[in-house]
């Protein structure tokens, strides 16, 4: 039951799956999040499997009843979402029973979606646009937090080929690299396959490969004989935070450096609100309003598709357009205002980050709570225990300070080791 209380009402452990948020938080982070920073909701799925999510390990069965359902109810928070905080949501668009596994038609209580982890850029009754790339709110550039490192695109230029090693000696990571195998067997693909992101056949003795940035280790190369060479391009697009692309730029060993920043020349549907009228993509979008409880605004036709999904699905009215003419809940309306308060949520890592700009605004009834620690961080965590490596530099770090990130686990240790001590004196004196 204690167990029960704390994971429910003030801290629940979450594990970062995905690299939406590099170099911010990794994959492999393990955070805790605090529930009462923002109002710990009152769980609505009544009869659930204790302490899982969505599925139970093992069975991989559903671990809950669609009902009954509680209403939402919140306990009251001590702190707002502010513009910049990360944030730990329920993911408004997920229709499947399983993370990363597609499936029609499937329907999950509020409670039950997956969570996500982005950084609320914009908060109720801002005014939020991206020009060029770059975020302003109400008007004016927004300034991200010291410790934010966003990841944008760019492409290196050299005639001379652009070489992972001088990449790699510049501390610059997170790219792909391309290598032909001439001479690949079974067994030698079983020994480098946990390096392998893909394979292709090129011919009948030459295997097209892709490794991250780290390649494959020189002592496979010589172990296992390997006839390999590297394809070095003389144009790469890498995924940058402003100070490595600088870093690229003041080193003076590639001819070129620039950001590469999509532009408003077609029409894409695939970005909110999903109506081809808005011609937006990761780098031009808005201007548009985030709706704030209370608030009442003019109603369009023009302005429907930004804040039809809000009225109907987050606040439960009936909409429809007949003869150009708005209906809410069968009443003709002109305006309309928001019962609940509304978040863009956008990860750091720009362009590999589904986030706001695919499927919009993530309701309060959503937030879960605030990421405060990062208790344990593994790099290759989902690449099998064997690839598992500590990032110790990042175990018992805070999230959402300024100043650079500082491991308090020495701290942790001395404390345990004292509190060891006193429990055993205390325990000894007791026996006399």
């Amino acid at each position: 039951m204690k167990h029960f209380l704390v994971h429910n009402y003030i801290l629940q452990p979450f594990v970062i799956p995905t690299g939406s948020l590099e170099k911010t938080l990794k994959v492999g982070d393990f955070l805790l999040v605090s529930k009462f920073h923002y109002g710990a909701r009152i769980p609505s799925t009544i009869i659930s499997f204790p302490m899982v999510h969505d599925t139970i390990p093992l069975l991989k069965t559903r671990s809950y009843l669609k009902k009954p359902q509680l209403p939402y109810i919140r306990i009251p928070g001590f702190q707002e979402i502010k513009n910049n905080d990360i944030v730990v949501f329920n993911w408004p668009a997920d229709t499947v029973r399983k993370f990363f596994v597609k499936e029609k038609g499937v329907i999950k209580p509020r409670d039950k979606k997956s969570n996500y982890v982005k950084r609320a850029i914009g908060v109720p009754g801002d005014s939020l646009e991206i020009k060029n790339g770059v975020v302003y709110l109400n008007g004016q550039e927004n300034k991200l937090p010291e410790r934010a490192k966003p990841l944008y695109t760019y492409k290196i230029f050299s005639k001379d080929g652009v070489s992972s090693n001088k990449l790699k000696n510049l501390e610059i990571d997170g790219f792909i690299r391309r290598f032909v195998i001439r001479n690949l067997s079974q067994e030698s693909y079983n020994s480098l396959k946990d390096f392998i992101l893909s394979i292709s056949n090129n011919n009948e003795n030459e295997y097209l490969i892709y490794t991250d940035d780290q390649g494959i280790p020189i002592k496979k190369v010589r172990d296992l004989s390997l006839d390999i060479r590297e394809i070095i391009d003389n144009e790469k697009e890498l995924s940058l935070t402003i100070n490595d692309a600088n870093k690229i730029r003041n080193s003076n060993q590639f001819d070129t450096i620039f950001r590469s920043i999509e532009k408003t020349n077609y029409t894409n549907s695939a970005f909110f609100p999903g109506n081809k009228r808005f011609n937006w993509n990761n780098d031009q979008l808005g201007p548009l309003y985030i709706p704030k409880a209370g608030k009442k605004i003019k109603l369009t036709i023009n302005e429907l598709p930004l804040y039809k999904k809000i009225i109907r699905d987050y606040e439960n009215n009936e909409v429809e357009v007949v003869d150009n003419n708005i209906y809410i809940n069968g009443e003709i309306s002109s305006n309309y205002t928001f019962k609940q308060d509304y978040y863009w949520m956008m990860g750091d890592n720009r362009y590999n980050s589904e986030d706001s700009r695919v499927w919009g605004f993530v309701p309060f009834d959503h937030v879960l709570g605030k990421p405060v620690f990062i208790w344990m961080s593994i790099d290759g965590l989902f690449d099998g225990i064997s690839n598992w490596k500590f990032r110790w530099d990042r175990v018992f770090t805070t999230i959402g300070f300024d100043g650079k990130p500082r491991s308090y686990l020495p701290h942790f240790i001395i404390f345990i080791l004292v509190w060891q001590l006193f429990y055993y004196l205390k325990k000894k004196k007791n026996k006399f």
